[in-house]
């Protein structure tokens, strides 16, 4: 049976699964934009519900595949521990699954990167996956500390311009909360690494 971890965050979330900032951190100010800011709540929303429909029903979870190429690895932080394997069949990823256990937005970036590979080249995967980490890395460092604020403010209405797909788009959501990024990031990075590795006993 597939066990999800518990959310780390769960003490900190407030009515409507809102996280409540740490002790001694302002929470955002409400800011005046009237039709923008509610567009922009209304966005978020409908993020948070695609992240929470694909760890409730994981695309890829545990499917059996002919894997040529796998890896798995681990986030120490979360304690999200992931691996990908994906079938190569000529010049692009025939098919994609994974396994493990992690929170839910691990298992939903596990879940969107198997719907979305199979059918890609491999450097494609290895270019989205840069991608998102390129996306989610703006926010991170001294500036999260001086002006979380308008960071959070700035990630819910502004998300960046990227080359990812749309159906990337609600991975973008964690950028206020550096100790998230990586559960975001961490099956792409497994994808990357099989990609590169391979697997001893199923050499491409």
């Amino acid at each position: 049976m597939r066990r999800v971890l518990a959310d780390p965050d769960r003490g900190r979330r407030g009515p409507g699964g809102r996280l409540r900032p740490p002790p001694g951190v302002a929470g955002p100010r409400a800011v005046s934009g009237g039709a923008h800011d509610a567009a922009a709540a209304s966005l978020a929303g409908l993020y948070r519900d695609a992240i929470r429909r694909h760890a409730a029903k994981p695309v890829g979870y545990r499917r059996p595949i002919a894997a040529t190429h796998r890896h798995e690895t681990y986030n120490p932080l979360c304690g999200d521990r992931i691996e990908v394997s994906l079938r190569i069949a000529g010049d692009e990823v025939a098919e994609a699954a994974f396994d493990g256990e992690a929170c839910a937005i691990c298992m939903a970036s596990a879940s969107l990167l198997c719907s979305l590979a199979p059918g890609q080249a491999p450097e494609r995967l290895r270019q989205w996956a840069h991608e998102l980490e390129q996306a989610l890395r703006p926010v991170v460092g001294a500036g999260l500390a001086r002006d979380r604020e308008s960071l959070t403010s700035r990630a819910q209405s502004a998300l960046p311009q990227t080359g990812l797909p749309e159906v990337l788009q609600p991975l973008l959501g964690v950028r206020p909360y550096p100790s998230r990024i990586r559960c975001a990031t961490l099956p792409w990075a497994a994808a990357v690494s099989a990609l590169v590795g391979g697997d001893p006993e199923n050499p491409d």
